[in-house]
Formats: C-alpha cells, structure tokens, sequence
C-alpha cells in the first residue's frame, strides 16, 4: 500500500510511513486507522486512512486510495469485511507504534444499531479487529473512518 501526505503529496510505502512516524510520535500522540468505500457506478472506491493526533494541538493524516471493479464485491458485508480487512492490514504494519503513542486504535465504519445495513458485520469484524490486539471503535465513535476516510472516498 503506497500512503499520501495530502499536505505535500509525498508518497510513502507501508514501512516508510511507519519509519517516519517514528521519529515524530510520542506519548502526547494518538494514531487512529480507519477505512471506507463508496459505490461509484461499476467502481468501488476504497480509502484507508492514518491519523496521527497530537493532544490539544490538532493533527495530521496520511492515506491510501483503491479504485476497484464493483463487480469484485458480490454483497454488502463483502465490501465491508474487505474495509475491516484493509484496516487491519494498516494496523498490523504500523503496530510498532503503539508503544511509542498514547492510543492506537482501529475505527470502523459500522454501525450497532440493527436498523442500518452496516450492522450485519458488527460481531465479526469487531472480533476480528480485537483478537489482533487493537482497540476498536465503531459508530458513533468511530470518526476516522465514517469522517475522513469517507471524505477521501469522495475525492474525484
């Protein structure tokens, strides 16, 4: 996976981004990552995003942009399971960090409430998120995800 910092437009692998990251984090920091996909006509638009919160003083974001064949994504819960996995994949690559901030957490953009779609997948990917060791946050709360990363899947 190749991150953006929207600020420069600088590219950064996976590993990259994590060796920045750790020559700029502390335990005054937060990372949060979080997913999101948007059906645009036969495409999927898939966004992953990194964010690094410094206490009081605002924060920064890195992120990663998937345009994918619709067709690839016979359901729903597919598409999200394929969100929670991205997620995951970021986490696992950056947990290192973990120990260097104060919150390292996955954000999910699925929601507990039974009256929205999104809900079929709350069990299973909140497990999931949980037995590689993360913290996870799902709507209301979970602001990385249903915030930025779907403002980045809005980007045209």
């Amino acid at each position: 996976m190749i991150f953006t910092d929207p600020t420069t437009h600088e590219k950064f692998s996976i590993t990259e981004l994590c060796n920045l990251l750790k020559t700029k984090i502390s335990k005054k920091n937060n990372i949060y990552i979080g997913a999101d996909s948007q059906e645009r006509g036969d495409k999927i638009i898939i966004a992953t995003a990194v964010i690094v919160y410094n206490h009081n003083k605002g924060g920064t974001y890195f992120y990663n942009r998937e345009i994918l064949n619709a067709k690839y994504f016979k359901s729903l819960r597919q598409r999200l399971m394929y969100e929670i996995q991205k997620s995951t994949e970021t986490a696992i690559c950056l947990m290192e960090l973990d120990e260097l901030c104060d919150k390292f957490s996955v954000h999910i953009d699925i929601n507990s409430d039974n009256r929205f779609k999104s809900s079929i997948v709350l069990k299973e990917a909140k497990s999931y998120i949980l037995s590689q060791g993360f913290e996870c946050e799902t709507k209301p709360n979970s602001w990385a995800s249903s915030c930025v990363a779907d403002k980045l899947t809005k980007i045209r």
